[in-house]
């Protein structure tokens, strides 16, 4: 009876490869772009309320590239409602992301129904330390997700 989910997407920009000018007036060639993202979603009858959420996302456009990797522990605090949908479920996230070779960002979020509101805290790990003595910065996002993963119309309540 272990709860799983997963999501996971592909896009490719730019297949035309669009031309440009730059500063200087010369034409140029933007870099096709390829991004795939996946995130998963595991809870089990034991913990129902605590759910262990890993995320990878990659981005790729000519010579450079990101990756970044994350886990995020979710604790249930409100299931939503299942006929009415008058309540929409909410939780709280707690977890840290890492671009690779770059940046540590540990991070909180609150998802109300399927929107998600964070906040994280960027810590460099890279070259650029020796400039900035490891301080990052801070960042605010939203998210939208459908379908709202704290409906459950199975007959046993759960996570998902």
């Amino acid at each position: 009876n272990d709860r799983f989910n997963a999501q996971a997407g592909a896009a490719f920009y730019h297949l035309s490869r669009p031309e440009f000018l730059t500063y200087s007036g010369s034409p140029e060639r933007m870099y096709s772009r390829i991004a795939v993202h996946a995130n998963f979603h595991f809870a089990n009858n034991y913990m129902d309320r605590i759910a262990i959420e890993p995320r990878f996302q990659a981005f790729i456009q000519g010579p450079s590239t990101e990756v970044n990797v994350g886990l995020m522990v979710a604790l249930l605090l409100q299931e939503g409602s299942k006929y009415t949908a008058f309540n929409k479920g909410y939780a709280v996230n707690f977890g840290v992301y890492y671009r690779v070779l770059d940046s540590f960002s540990p991070s909180v979020e609150l998802e109300i129904g399927g929107i998600t509101i964070g906040f994280a805290y960027d810590t460099n790990l890279s070259g650029l330390t020796r400039v900035t003595y490891g301080r990052g910065g801070s960042e605010v996002y939203l998210k939208s997700q459908n379908p709202n993963k704290f409906l459950n119309f199975s007959r046993k309540p759960s996570f998902i």
